[in-house]
This record gives C-alpha cells, sequence and structure tokens, in this order.
C-alpha cells in the first residue's frame, strides 16, 4: 500500500465499488424474477461456483477467476429478459467495469493484487482484520427469545463494521461514485444529412426514435473516460477535447440542465467521434443520445454503436461517450468527416441533431471547417 499511486487507488475504490453494485443488482433481478443462483448458472453454461463468486463484489478479486464484465452482463441480461430500466442500469455497470479494469490494468501486470491491497489492505493487514471479525459460534444462553435478539444484534454489528471501516478509507472520489451510481454511457444514432461548415438543425422521424419505455439495445458502450465534475462551458468550439487534432461543436442547452457537444477527432490510422455532456444541475438527468457521421457526403451509423439509448449523466459531472466505438479508418485519399449527435429528453419521439466542425482531411494536412482561431 506505500507509495500507491492515487489516481490507481481511486480507481480501485470506484472498481470495488462498481463490482459491489454489479452484485447487489443481479441478486435484485433475480429475486423480481423468481430465480435463484443455480437457474442463472444453467442458463450461462457454466458452474455455479462461478456465479457464486460473482456475487460477491469486491471480495472476488481475492480469488483467480474471471471477474464480470460487459458480456457476462448482457448475457444476464437476456437470459432474466430485462427491459427498460433495469437492463440499462446493469448493462451500465458491467460496461464501466470492463472500463476501470483496463484502466487498472494498464502497464500492471499484478494489477489484481494492487486492486486488493488497495480495497483490503496488505495481506497482513488483511489477516488482522480478519482476525478481529472471527465470530466465535456459541449459541445465545437458553435464558430467553429477548437474550438471543441482542446477540443477534451484536454479531450483526461485528460483521458490518469491517465494511464501515472500509467505507471511511475510500477516495471522496470513489464515495461520489457510489452516490451517483455511474449508469453510464451510449450514444447511437440516425440517418441525418450533413453540410461542411454549418450547425443546421433537422428533425429526426418518430420512428427513427423508439421511446425509453421500449427496450433498449444490449449493447451499451462505455465511457471513454472517468466521468468528471462539471465545468463551465465556454462560448464556441472547444479544442483538445479528445485529444491532440480534435475539435468540438460550441455548447448546445438542454435538455434539463445538461450542456452538450458535438465532437471528433483526426489521427494518424484513424477518425473517431464522441459526444460530451455536461449535467450542471443538482439532480441526475436521463436522456436519449444518438450519434452519426459522414464521410464525403455520406451518412453511416458508427461501427460499434447500437441505435439510440437511454443515458444517465449524474449530476455535476460531464460524460465523454467513448469514441473507440464510434471511429473508421483513415484513407489515403481525401474526404471530408463530420459527426452529428442528439440528446434528446427521456421521453422524446424526435429532435433536433448538432454537427461537429468538419474535418477535411488529406494525406498530409487537416482542414477543419468551422475552426478557432
Amino acid at each position: 500500500m506505500e507509495n500507491t499511486d492515487p489516481r490507481f487507488a481511486e480507481l480501485a475504490g470506484e472498481f470495488g465499488q462498481a463490482l459491489d453494485d454489479w452484485s447487489q443488482e443481479v441478486r435484485t433481478a433475480l429475486g423480481d424474477k423468481n430465480r435463484n443462483q443455480i437457474w442463472l448458472a444453467t442458463k450461462l453454461g457454466v458452474r455455479q461456483e462461478r456465479v457464486s463468486g460473482w456475487m460477491q463484489g469486491r471480495r472476488q478479486l481475492s480469488g483467480g477467476a474471471a471477474l464480470p464484465g460487459a458480456a457476462t452482463t448482457r448475457a444476464i441480461v437476456e437470459k432474466l429478459e430485462l427491459e427498460g430500466v433495469a437492463a440499462s442500469r446493469l448493462t451500465s455497470l458491467g460496461d464501466h467495469i470492463d472500463y476501470l479494469q483496463r484502466q487498472l490494468m494498464s502497464g500492471r501486470r499484478d494489477w489484481r493484487k494492487q486492486t486488493s491491497d488497495c480495497l483490503f489492505g496488505s495481506p497482513a493487514s488483511a489477516e488482522a482484520e480478519a482476525a478481529n471479525t472471527v465470530e466465535v459460534a456459541t449459541p445465545p444462553a437458553p435464558s430467553t427469545a429477548a437474550t438471543a435478539r441482542r446477540d443477534q444484534a451484536s454479531t450483526d454489528t461485528r460483521r458490518l463494521r469491517p465494511v464501515q471501516d472500509r467505507w471511511a478509507r475510500l477516495p471522496k472520489i470513489a464515495k461520489v461514485a457510489v452516490v451517483a451510481a455511474p449508469l453510464t454511457l451510449l450514444a447511437g444514432l440516425t440517418a441525418a444529412a450533413t453540410r461542411s461548415g454549418h450547425d443546421d438543425q433537422h428533425h429526426a422521424p418518430d420512428a427513427a426514435l423508439p421511446a425509453v419505455s421500449a427496450p433498449p439495445s444490449l449493447t451499451t458502450p462505455a465511457v471513454a473516460a472517468s466521468d468528471r465534475p462539471a465545468q463551465s462551458e465556454r462560448p464556441g468550439l472547444e479544442k483538445g477535447t479528445l485529444g491532440e487534432d480534435s475539435r468540438c461543436s460550441g455548447p448546445n442547452a438542454g435538455p434539463e440542465a445538461l450542456v452538450w457537444r458535438v465532437c471528433a477527432r483526426v489521427e494518424a490510422g484513424q477518425i473517431s467521434f464522441a459526444l460530451k455532456i455536461t449535467n450542471t444541475g443538482q439532480q441526475l438527468s436521463t436522456v436519449k443520445v444518438r450519434l452519426q457521421y459522414t464521410q464525403s457526403n455520406a451518412t453511416h451509423p458508427c461501427p460499434g454503436l447500437p441505435s439510440t439509448q437511454a443515458l444517465a449523466v449524474p449530476a455535476g459531472r460531464t460524460i465523454l461517450t467513448d469514441s473507440r466505438q464510434c471511429a473508421v479508418p483513415r484513407l489515403n485519399t481525401p474526404a471530408a468527416y463530420q459527426a452529428g449527435g442528439w440528446v434528446l429528453p427521456a421521453d422524446a419521439t424526435d429532435g433536433s441533431y448538432k454537427l461537429a466542425p468538419a474535418a477535411h482531411v488529406y494525406p498530409d494536412r487537416i482542414i477543419w471547417q468551422p475552426d478557432l482561431l
């Protein structure tokens, strides 16, 4: 635990909480559907011990079994036939677990041990904590039922104390993540025309934008970067949001307290697109989002994204959708690219879209229209 990178410790805390939230969501879904772990293991074609391990939340890190992630979560959603908010919430947690695991694994061969140490302390500390929480199986005195209840309450308190202690040691950002319950995340698209250098608005047909009450797609994309505190949005275009050679549109207000931009980035081997959404309000905001792009005036869906999805943006946070799920190879011949995006109220059936600056990409240069001076 000594000399632990503070950022790694924050990610570890958020990862542990995500595993806890995921296991609780699955337990709740099983109970709502009147199913048990044996049924789920049979449906997924895995051993019951594996499902039992998933139900342990962050404690499963101490073992060597594979952790649940996006693919496992989508299979569970499908087998349980979850719909609406329950499906979106669980799927988002699976995607978030995958994202956090990638961040923790980056450049670390023993990331799992380091993460476990951050959450539970060093092995020596863990043994000491376990010794302090060992429950002695002494039966209650055969006096009265009230005595038995007092003994049980004392046992429950001893069980809860280590959890309270670990909560107190969690970094502030991890606690925020717990309260906000990041459901992170996604984007999708519908067909729309685009013109270079303009930010025109068009209306998408009702049929292209299904209501949120309809069962969402189970391929919810992950967030590219962990949600960060909201900042005041500057007027006009934004530069560098996705990295070098990236541009975002001017800020678009609404729905509710959201401010959002449509972004594009040109790299040596690809062009990618994303939505940046900031919740300036005091409450969680659930909206519908879509994303698409044009290449040489032809409109295309994003290769890694499903159709319209519900996205929950925590209060006071900024979400950046995963540009890797909306990326295309860069050509050796000149071509123009532009992203179009929608952020709509959760119950909307149509709405307007906004455009990112157009990138005119040549083998040796890039011309943005419009661009920052």
